[in-house]
């Protein structure tokens, strides 16, 4: 009977204890749960992430490609590295295994798209993975960010070259001098390497060359040699605007070219306008690239400035002509002709006056008018000065 009561004890105990045991594994299996969940969810992050994410061997077999990559590449499994997203990938792989990175990142084009590379080398270093963003909106942003500052320089480079044209026309009297200094401007700010500034003939039907630059090309053609207004150079003066050929050398006026000519591959051509007429042509050549719409119009702007050069250069010319007969005929009056300043000296003294009053101009000149009044009369002088200098 003991026995059997101690053998019922101790099934007690042992009951008592697998209990406890399946208590242990379920509190267990509750822990484990969550664990499971989460491994889970980590491992639907690739699928879920709405940027492509690749995944192949060094040989180039692709392992792995997430919804998004299948998405957008429909045929990146079937062609493997043939695909544009693989494009240049012998260097990455250089870089990978040549250079020991286990990281690289790159930026790459794919039509009208373009994808910032993320591709790594994993631990094993059996396989490379690689996640994909699109940039192409922040690709435009740099681009234009890009244009608005080339342009900004560009439009710099053309108000520089402008005003230094513009000083030209002060600083030169003579219009060859400042032709020559526009010229240069426009040549240099649109990369032209020849041209020349020509005029229009008295009768209308030549140019006549002020200048020529054949831009270090040999030029044997005689610098008088008439250069008729035809073709192109035709068109900018009949409508006065300006006007270009970048196949100049493949057109029909290249026949027309004088033997000796420097070669022209390009030319663009500006009138000179003068009273809304054409009196003038800029002309440049040979710029690499050719000629834009934009090299029209600020060419045409110098066209321009060289117009308003030759305007102020005839002017200035018509004054001293006029200045000179002026002081001829003054020089030569039989009256006595006297100026003086604002102080009451005399400046100029003709040849009568030295007859009339006894002194010479170098002996009057300098000297107050008072030289030749009587003294009684030199107040009321000097209140009229007074008066005419207030």
């Amino acid at each position: 009977m003991k026995d059997e009561a101690k053998t019922k004890k101790q099934l007690i105990e042992e009951l008592g204890a697998l209990r406890e045991r399946c208590a242990e594994l379920e509190r267990f299996a509750g822990e484990q749960k969550p664990t499971e969940e989460s491994i889970a969810q980590l491992a639907t992050f690739p699928e879920l992430n709405p940027n492509p994410i690749v995944e192949l061997d060094f040989a180039g077999v692709i392992h792995y490609l997430n919804q998004a990559a299948k998405g957008l590449f429909p045929d990146l499994q079937t062609r493997g590295l043939e695909h544009a997203w693989f494009q240049d990938w012998n260097s990455v792989i250089v870089k990978l295994t040549g250079e020991g990175k286990v990281s690289y990142v790159r930026d790459i084009q794919m039509d009208n798209f373009w994808y910032e590379q993320s591709i790594h080398c994993l631990a094993e270093g059996r396989r490379i993975r690689i996640y994909g963003v699109d940039i192409t909106e922040r690709k435009r942003a740099e681009e234009a960010l890009k244009n608005t500052l080339q342009e900004t320089k560009q439009r710099q480079a053309e108000v520089s070259a402008l005003l230094e044209a513009s000083r030209a026309i002060l600083q030169y009297h003579d219009f060859k001098d400042s032709a020559r200094s526009i010229f240069d401007s426009c040549k240099n700010l649109t990369r032209a390497t020849a041209g020349y500034i020509a005029l229009l003939s008295k009768d209308g039907t030549e140019n006549e060359v002020l200048f020529l630059d054949s831009g270090g090309l040999p030029c044997t053609v005689a610098p008088n040699l008439p250069m008729p207004i035809r073709g192109l150079r035709g068109e900018a003066y009949r409508d006065g605007k300006a006007v270009y050929d970048n196949e100049f050398s493949q057109s029909e006026w290249m026949n027309y070219m004088p033997e000796g000519h420097v070669r022209l591959s390009n030319v663009l051509f500006a009138p000179l306008m003068m009273g809304g007429k054409v009196i003038g042509l800029l002309g440049i050549g040979n710029k690499p690239g050719g000629f834009t719409e934009n090299d029209a119009r600020m060419a045409s702007a110098f066209g321009e400035l060289a117009a308003i050069a030759l305007h102020n250069s005839r002017t200035l010319e018509a004054l001293e002509s006029s200045e000179e007969r002026l002081r001829s005929v003054v020089t030569t009056a039989n009256d006595a002709i006297i100026s003086v300043d604002s102080s009451g000296k005399i400046v100029f003294w003709n040849n009568s006056a030295e007859t009339i009053f006894g002194y010479s101009a170098d002996e009057a000149i300098g000297k107050p008018l008072t030289l030749i009044i009587p003294e009684q009369f030199h107040e009321a002088h000097k209140k009229g000065m007074d008066r005419v200098v207030v």
